[in-house]
């Protein structure tokens, strides 16, 4: 569809749908509002949130952490299928490309971040040391989404340093019998010759009273928007992802629970995404490009848990899991070198492969325990942690070179000495983690909350990058390796550290409505080996290998509920000193590395609202302010000078959301509706802020139709994302001869129909 017929039919859509009044289906916040439920009194209330992020199940009013968790529902209802999409409703958390901040703690500069862990359940999606994919999945069928913030080493290690994002599964339902449910979905991009299509489906299956099964599948295609000018292909962008999971639930005896979790995500994508321009002025083309840009990822998890329940006092639970990532990247450098208009050819295939198993034995209390033992009257988590993970990249650039001046532009760009030369690079880290966890809480005086956790790790890694040149084979096919100097090199290096990771925190409850939360944790993460090359290390300056880092994030906060209910305030603020923090820098765009600079300080607070108003409406805002700087001046080949006080990149000052929702009766059938806002402010792509990054604000829309009286209980919804068509960038880098920036996504209008069985 044309890009004026789209804008056309959804103003038209938008003004017919407006006029008919809207409503909204409640998100969780960190108030902990994931809904509405009735009290005895017939009112409308702010329904309790159970999460397990504490590897116990407790309502998110009862943890002392800062979180905010979303239901699966409730995002797929107003269309928020990507990690984009659901950040956005969290106060201080950004994402920029890849990146997740949060707190405006920011790798800086890069594509990929480790900061924040991402979780599948239990599972940890992110690498310790090589990077590599960093899945998110669509929410649909999705029990909760939870943004953690804050470190969470104690529960969750050296890949969560300032907080987490989880998945959490939705588990077989017995009561419900047997059911499922299948939604087709139709979209449309502004700016893109091209629709989208999704479907989604969802079987419960209770094979016995003791045994049951939940499927779910979920099928994507999301059109590009990005023309290259250079080839004259048009929506270069688009991505294409499947998502096929399992998860079995077996109690063969009363005090044993099993559970068997399969889960396997391919992604495939045309394009990057960037686009020539500035912040907010650019036009969705590309002149850049000079060969395809494709890339392809998948995911496998395999997963067991065993729950032994010992009487009613606590439950003995083995987790373990295995988790294998592949990823291949094609794209080509003469961009990222200046070399656009030479005709020299510089193509580069990253195939990066990650198998990580993991296992975790806890002790988790059901009641409080009684008796002559060690956890009397505490309610505690207490586990051992193994975790080892074997990473592997290659990056083989095959170079066709031109000469200019009698020099052959591409080898001696990348400071080969042989004219016919490519380089073949081979990385890899095996981490290994072993870990003793704690987790306890105890009421004192019938006012006072006493939490207090710790984690004692030892982590090795040992990294090696081995790197040569290939030449051209005189007899055809493939090159042969060679090493200029006559031996193949090779760098190695093994680190291992040793610590502990405590976090205290005191919760005062005045009443029971209302509390006072204080809190300090430690956050670590793990050093590792850097995709870096001798050629690339010689004309960078950047290190082959990068230590590990530590935060310390002093917490206030206050919660509260009001006029019985109906109305949530939550508050915090929070003082964050970073030493010794790693940054990811990029070389001309092109070779990103991590490095050690110093240190850090963020200060900042967050405030969130719920409240349930007449006339069916809720109201749900909240907003955060943030101030990042460094604390110690570095310089670096990559960034240059940084002085003392320089803002971190991807750390917008004010961040927030609001989201307005209204229910209505239309006979028998039932129209649940939304209008939300999110605000970024501006931010910098990098310490120098060569692409400064503009504030922008996104409006989103969504319509749901429902008929539950009927036989398949159809439901009709009607999303609109990005509204009113705002540009904005997200991140950004310099060439030298052009600026790219990573565009957010325009407006997308997506239609679907759901039906139950």
């Amino acid at each position: 569809m044309k890009s004026s017929v789209v804008t056309s039919s959804i103003r038209v859509v938008s003004i017919a749908l407006l006029a008919a009044t809207t409503s909204f289906s409640v998100l969780a916040d960190s108030s902990a509002s994931g809904g509405e439920e009735d009290a005895p009194s017939g009112k409308r209330v702010i329904e309790e949130v159970f999460v397990s992020a504490t590897k116990r199940t407790k309502s998110v009013r009862d943890i002392p952490i800062s979180i905010d968790a979303f239901t699966g529902d409730d995002l797929t209802e107003i269309g928020a299928t990507g990690l984009e999409d659901i950040v956005k409703y969290s106060p201080g958390v950004v994402m920029s490309g890849g990146n997740v901040t949060i707190r405006g703690l920011s790798n800086a500069g890069g594509l990929y971040t480790r900061t924040v862990g991402r979780f599948y359940d239990g599972v940890s999606l992110i690498n310790p040391s090589v990077q590599g994919v960093q899945p998110h999945f669509d929410p649909y069928d999705i029990a909760s989404v939870e943004i953690l913030k804050g470190p969470q080493g104690t529960l969750f290690g050296g890949s969560a340093l300032t907080g987490a994002i989880r998945y959490v599964p939705q588990l077989p339902d017995f009561e419900r019998g047997l059911s499922a449910s299948v939604s087709y979905g139709h979209s449309v991009m502004e700016h893109s010759d091209d629709s989208g299509e999704a479907v989604r489906a969802m079987l419960n299956i209770p094979v016995f009273d003791n045994l049951g099964l939940r499927i779910v599948s979920v099928d994507t295609e999301t059109p590009g928007y990005v023309d290259d000018t250079f080839s004259g292909k048009k929506d270069i962008n688009s991505t294409r992802t499947d998502l096929q999971r399992a998860l079995a639930l077996w109690q063969p005896i009363e005090p044993l629970s099993v559970q068997l979790s399969w889960l396997e995500f391919g992604m495939a994508w045309d394009g990057n995404g960037f686009v020539s321009g500035s912040s907010d002025k650019y036009d969705y083309t590309r002149s850049t490009q000079r060969q395809p840009e494709t890339g392809e990822a998948d995911v496998e998890i395999y997963g067991i848990k065993l729950s032994w329940a010992v009487g009613d006092r606590f439950d003995i639970v083995l987790d373990s899991n295995m988790l294998k990532k592949t990823q291949s990247l094609r794209q080509g450098l003469e961009t990222y070198l200046g070399l656009e208009d030479t005709g020299a050819r510089a193509p580069v295939t990253n195939d990066f492969w990650t198998e990580q198993p993991s296992h975790e034995l806890r002790l988790v209390s059901n009641e409080l325990s009684g008796g002559m033992w060690l956890f009397r009257d505490w309610e505690y988590t207490v586990g051992l942690f193994y975790m080892e993970s074997d990473q592997f990249l290659t990056g083989p650039i095959r170079a066709s070179y031109p000469l200019v001046g009698n020099v052959p532009v591409i080898p001696g760009a990348l400071g080969l000495k042989d004219p016919t030369a490519g380089t073949n690079t081979k990385i890899g880290a095996l981490a290994e983690e072993k870990a003793l966890f704690f987790d306890l809480t105890r009421s004192f005086f019938g006012k006072l909350e006493v939490n207090l956790g710790g984690r004692y790790f030892e982590q090795i890694t040992d990294g090696e990058i081995h790197s040569s040149q290939e030449v051209e084979n005189p007899l055809g096919g493939e090159g042969v390796e060679t090493d200029p100097n006559g031996d193949a090199p090779s760098i190695a290096k093994v680190t291992e550290e040793k610590g502990f990771n405590p976090k205290v925190a005191l919760t005062w409850n005045f009443t029971d409505e209302v509390s006072v939360i204080a809190s300090v944790a430690d956050g670590f993460r793990f050093g590792g080996v850097n995709t870096i090359t001798e050629s690339t290390h010689a004309i960078s300056g950047q290190p082959y290998f990068f230590e590990s880092d530590s935060i310390r994030n002093y917490e206030i906060g206050f919660r509260s509920r009001w006029f019985d209910r109906r109305l949530t305030l939550d508050a915090a603020a929070f003082y964050i000193p970073w030493d010794n923090m790693q940054v990811q820098t990029n070389w001309n765009g092109t070779f990103q590395a991590v490095d050690n600079v110093g240190g850090a300080l963020v200060r900042g607070a967050e405030i969130a609202v719920n409240a349930i108003l007449p006339w069916n409406l809720n109201l749900t805002a909240n907003a955060a302010h943030i101030e990042s700087k460094t604390t110690e001046p570095f310089e670096s080949d990559a960034e240059g000078e940084v002085l003392e006080g320089t803002t971190l990149p991807n750390a917008p000052r004010w961040t927030g959301s609001v989201i307005l929702s209204h229910f209505t009766q239309l006979g028998s059938w039932t129209l649940a509706s939304n209008l939300n806002y999110a605000y970024q402010d501006e931010s910098k792509n990098d310490f120098s802020n060569s692409v400064p990054l503009k504030a922008f604000g996104t409006w989103g829309l969504s319509f749901n139709l429902s008929q539950p009286l009927w036989r398949l209980a159809p439901t009709f919804r009607l999303t609109a994302n990005n509204l009113l068509d705002e540009k904005a960038s997200l991140g950004g880098f310099t060439t030298p001869t052009s600026t790219l920036v990573i565009p957010i996504r325009p407006r997308h209008l997506e239609l679907t129909t759901e039906l139950k069985f």
